[in-house]
């Protein structure tokens, strides 16, 4: 598991974050995990209550509030997936044939979801995630790691691994710079 810091899109600037740090691994050849780590006043920010188990679906257009994301491709492939999770248990996952091209539901799964903590100065949230058609056991996977935190006033900040210039673009290659290897692999 590694650790990695997010920074926040510089234009869209927040007083109630301090921090968003993220734990990423690969437990298996087609699964990843995460923990996501907010520090600040979390009482400002919308963060809702998980919901009971048997109403978290997958829903579309989680990005419109809080939501925490994973883009991953495949080392030497233009395919890519992005996984969408909603503090509320919601959650999403795609897949697209280049960069914003041909987006389409991934065949993937949730398998797991908690929000351990929500206290008001921290939150965290994991998920995990398998995908179906992302069949890649020898190869690493480039890795953007992402949040979109909205405000009580409905404010929202850009968080990330890396930013390109100019509007928040998460889906932009120069932004996959993280690597997980494959399960087993350094």
């Amino acid at each position: 598991m590694t650790e990695y810091r997010l920074v926040p899109h510089p234009d869209f600037p927040t007083p109630y974050v301090k921090g968003v740090s993220v734990i990423a691994n690969r437990p298996a050849r087609n699964e990843l995990g995460f923990r996501f780590f907010i520090e600040g006043d979390i009482r400002e920010l919308e963060i809702p209550a998980p919901e009971h188990p048997s109403d978290q679906f997958r829903r579309d257009a989680l990005w419109r509030s809080t939501c925490f994301e994973a883009f991953v491709r495949p080392s030497g492939d233009s395919t890519y997936f992005e996984t969408n999770l909603s503090p509320a248990g919601h959650w999403a996952a795609y897949q697209f044939d280049g960069y914003r091209a041909a987006m389409r539901d991934a065949a993937a799964s949730h398998r797991w979801f908690r929000s351990d903590s929500r206290r008001p100065n921290h939150y965290n949230i994991s998920g995990d995630f398998l995908f179906d058609d992302l069949k890649s056991d020898r190869e690493r996977w480039r890795v953007n790691l992402t949040a979109i935190i909205e405000e009580t006033d409905g404010t929202k900040s850009y968080w990330a691994l890396a930013h390109a210039p100019g509007p928040p673009d998460f889906h932009n290659p120069d932004c996959f710079i993280a690597t997980l290897p494959a399960p087993g692999r350094t």
